[in-house]
């Protein structure tokens, strides 16, 4: 649902794929904050609707990350991953590095911004650049919010 909205709204989405399937992807979201289609907004209601406790959690997310957000027009990155096959491979670099450059490339844009729980990919991000904002804590578990200015 996220690509497909990512895709309907023209925003930044990258896949890497393979005759067997997808094996990664990165999509967020350039300066812009487009409404989504009434259909997508619809189907994220009924999502949010089905699990228990989502949109609470989803609005405790959204405090945290908000509260760090740099002041400058920016990139938001709110989906990267690679099937663990790839994992250390090179490729979820290759796909924030495709985002990241798209970022440096749009004049409005001075940085991509972006949040993890996973200490790993905190090394990650901080190995590429990404310098942390600040942090919180989401249901006892950490999240941590991190810019690189492009």
């Amino acid at each position: 649902m996220l690509l497909r909205a990512r895709i309907a709204l023209g925003m930044p989405a990258y896949v890497l794929q393979q005759a067997d399937g997808v094996l990664g992807a990165a999509m967020g979201y350039d300066t812009s904050r487009p409404v989504w289609p009434a259909a997508l907004a619809s189907e994220w209601r009924q999502f949010e609707l089905g699990v228990p406790g989502f949109a609470a959690h989803l609005a405790a997310y959204e405090k945290i990350c908000e509260a760090h957000q740099p002041n400058e027009d920016h990139y938001y990155l709110g989906v990267i991953g690679v099937h663990p096959s790839l994992q250390g491979k090179g490729a979820g670099k290759a796909l924030l590095d495709a985002f990241c450059a798209r970022s440096h490339a749009d004049p409005q844009s001075r940085g991509v911004y972006l949040d993890t729980c996973n200490p790993g990919s905190l090394q990650f991000y901080h190995n590429n650049g990404f310098e942390l904002r600040g942090d919180g804590n989401l249901d006892a578990t950490p999240l941590w919010c991190v810019y690189k200015r492009t």
